[in-house]
Parts: C-alpha cells; structure tokens; sequence
C-alpha cells in the first residue's frame, strides 16, 4: 500500500477512469462493464509537494494515475546523491511495469513534486482486467505478423 494509506478515500474514480480509458492504449479494448468495475475498486489519495509516494525498495504492488500535480523518480542510490530520472504529470501513469515483470519491490522512489492527487488501484485487482487485454493484444499481433509473413 501507499506510504499514506490512512488518508486513502475509497470511492467511484469513473470519470478518471473513463478519461483514461480513452488516453491509455491498454484500456481501450475494455467494455464499459469493465471501466465500471475498474472505476468502483480504485481510490483516490494526495500527496503535498515532496512527500514520498513510495520509497526505494518498499514492496508494494499498486498501479497509480495522476489525476493533477506531478511526480518524480529517482534512485536514492547511496553509492551516488539522488538523481532524477523522469518526471509524469496529471493523465500519466506508473506501477504496470511492475505488474508485468512480477515484481512488487520498487527500484525507484517516487516523490511529489507539488501537491499531487493520485487514483491508485490494487494491482491484483488490476492484473484481473490487464491480463485478458494483453492476451488480445498479442492475438492482434500475431495476426498482424501472419499477414505480413504471407506477403
């Protein structure tokens, strides 16, 4: 979970939800059952500028949205000073890669860089609908390299 999970408000993030389903190329073969069930398990939690949102190392298994502020990454390598290395704002997206390399132990840190509103949503619950996706993304491009092969 979140470093600030006392302040998590669960409730309905449809709008952002159908926001991102539209800008997020993973979403938009989803129905509408599915971005309606989407919406009804994320929650919705704020962050003041440079608090962390996660730390180096936390295990944690959680996909956020940015929903308005700015987040930063950074490795807080002690062999090296802090360095930066990318930032997302507001309709942006991070936590998936981890979800596909199975990993739940984050190699970054993340930290708000203004106050920052984030959708989150439990990766396990999201894996429920970013599997069947995948599986039709690799379908398609199966497809795809057939055709071309046949050319």
């Amino acid at each position: 979970m979140p470093l600030k999970e006392k302040s998590m408000h669960y409730h309905n993030c449809g709008t952002i939800v159908q926001v991102f389903s539209k800008t997020i190329g993973l979403f938009h073969s989803l129905t509408d059952d599915e971005i309606k069930e989407i919406s009804m398990n994320c929650s919705e939690i704020s962050f003041k500028e440079n608090e962390f949102v996660i730390n180096q190392g936390q295990k944690e298994k959680t996909v956020y949205f940015v929903k308005t502020g700015s987040v930063i990454f950074k490795s807080t390598n002690s062999e090296i000073s802090s360095s930066f290395i990318q930032v997302l704002r507001a309709g942006e997206y991070f936590g998936i890669k981890g979800l596909f390399l199975n990993q739940n132990q984050h190699g970054l840190s993340v930290q708000a860089l203004e106050n920052t509103n984030l959708y989150c949503m439990n990766g396990d619950k999201f894996e429920k609908y970013l599997v069947p996706v995948l599986v039709r993304f690799k379908f398609i491009h199966e497809q795809y390299e057939l055709l071309l092969n046949s050319m």
